[in-house]
């Protein structure tokens, strides 16, 4: 920031402004992702991961009635725990801007990026077990944002619960265990009996066979979308306000046509595995 070429940030108020927030959002981030990667048996195995490109060590191949889909993209990051039985693996996307991770934009299609390039990633081995976006940008509104919870799923296991956040499960210094994560969004207590249970508020883990669920379910809607997209299907059908700000709107008339809306309703995980169940039953 020093050099030469970025002394035009000095020129105005406005500019300095902005630079200064920059810095700002540099030294947060450092911050937030330190405390996730010291607080986790996790490690960074990279950045910007090329997936399906040529001599790319990620890939994954989708068949559809008209073809092979070979997806291609990067993944912002890619973390990975190996132990002596198993190697377990997680996505995560930066973002800037609202976060979106909630499972109806699973179901309906609009966000099926994290899952997709965790099965990629998984293709050649290992369980996939976390599935996030990381808010890289401050709000404007709030000072204090130096912890930011991952926003995903994670696999409800002990296990991988304790790897995400080694301090999961310890005693503080007044002898109670901790239950709570400041990295994930996960709230765990212990029922009577003294067993460790997920809370009824919480909304960020799901179990293996759902996480498996949610992979094929991204899969088998990125193959519908190929296959409808080769066949010359393209029906104007917007979810929600999609066409708000859309300058075309006036050449696909979406607007005289009627029942071609769609509203995103509340989905549970249930609904996203019974999708995938139904297709392979047909």
């Amino acid at each position: 920031i020093g050099l030469e070429e970025y002394a035009k940030f000095d020129n105005s108020a406005h500019s300095k402004y902005l630079l200064d927030r920059l810095k700002k959002e540099c030294k947060v981030n450092v911050k937030r992702l330190y405390n996730q990667i010291k607080n986790s048996k996790f490690e960074v195995e990279g950045t910007e991961v090329s997936i399906g490109r040529n001599n790319d060590k990620y890939y994954l191949k989708i068949e559809t009635k008209n073809g092979t889909m070979n997806l291609v993209g990067n993944v912002d990051r890619v973390d990975r725990f190996n132990d002596d039985l198993n190697s377990y693996v997680r996505v995560i996307d930066y973002k800037t801007g609202t976060v979106k991770e909630q499972e109806k934009y699973l179901f309906y299609g609009t966000k099926l990026q994290l899952y997709l390039y965790l099965s990629a990633i998984t293709n050649i081995g290992g369980k996939a077990v976390g599935a996030y976006y990381y808010k890289s940008d401050m709000d404007y509104d709030k000072e204090d944002e130096e912890l930011v919870q991952l926003s995903g799923r994670t696999v409800e296991d002990e296990k991988v619960l304790k790897m995400t956040d080694t301090r999961l499960f310890e005693e503080d210094k007044n002898g109670q265990k901790k239950y709570k994560s400041d990295i994930i969004k996960t709230a765990l207590t212990k029922n009577k009996s003294g067993e460790i249970q997920k809370s009824s508020q919480a909304t960020g883990t799901i179990t293996f066979s759902q996480m498996e669920g949610y992979l094929s379910y991204a899969k088998e809607m990125a193959k519908r979308g190929a296959e409808n997209i080769s066949e010359g299907y393209i029906e104007p059908k917007p979810i929600d306000d999609a066409c708000r700000y859309c300058k075309y709107k006036g050449l696909c008339k979406v607007d005289d046509k009627k029942n071609s809306m769609r509203t995103m309703v509340k989905v549970k995980a249930e609904k996203i595995i019974e999708g995938i169940s139904n297709k392979d039953e047909q």
